[in-house]
């Protein structure tokens, strides 16, 4: 949703993330993001999601203007890991502390 309405946004967040569909055609995603932080976490491998496409995901928003931070995870899965909910809390509220498993 955010990719085909890009405006500036308080921040995205984005675990085990990325833009769908067999193809992606990059015209349906014109519009700036205009410097909006956006937090992509992902695992590699992860079954579900390529880490391929998270990195493609990652340029495109990149390219629309997102500040992007892709982290990826050695061998974590299709799962959300502790690390990925510490980076979420600290992009909503500012929280850096460690999250307890």
């Amino acid at each position: 949703y955010v990719t085909r309405n890009a405006k500036r946004y308080g921040g995205v967040i984005a675990i085990i993330g990325s833009l769908i569909g067999k193809q992606i055609n990059t015209g349906n995603y014109i519009t700036d993001f205009e410097g909006t932080k956006v937090y992509i976490g992902t695992s590699d491998p992860d079954a579900h999601v390529p880490v391929e496409r998270v990195e493609q995901t990652a340029a495109i928003l990149e390219n629309k203007n997102a500040e992007v931070e892709l982290q990826i995870h050695k061998d974590g899965g299709h799962a959300i890991l502790p690390a990925e909910l510490g980076k979420a809390n600290h992009f909503i509220f500012g929280y850096s502390g460690e999250i307890d498993e």
